[in-house]
């Protein structure tokens, strides 16, 4: 099974193509696009959104992170960084 993914700003245009292709190709239409390679497709109006949601909390889960706890930042709020090496103070 191939996937064809169909766009443009002319739907006329699009319905087209289709026709054409489907005299030549054995193929269905499945309607808007809304999810493809691990990618929700969300379509409103003139808007495409993209969102890997699914995705990552499936890779969340299978490190067996689904309980850990969440934090807005990831690292230690005001952390003092300093540019002394192993640990010790400057010269």
């Amino acid at each position: 099974m191939d996937d064809l993914i169909i766009c443009g700003p002319n739907n006329k245009m699009i319905a087209i193509f289709k026709n054409q292709m489907q005299k030549v190709f054995s193929m269905s239409d499945l309607g808007l696009l809304s999810y493809y390679l691990g990618m929700e497709v969300n379509q409103v109006g003139d808007q495409i959104t993209l969102c890997q949601k699914a995705y990552a909390a499936k890779i969340v889960e299978m490190c067996n992170m689904t309980k850990c706890n969440l934090v807005d930042t990831p690292m230690e709020e005001r952390l003092k960084l300093t540019t002394a090496k192993d640990g010790v103070d400057g010269p």
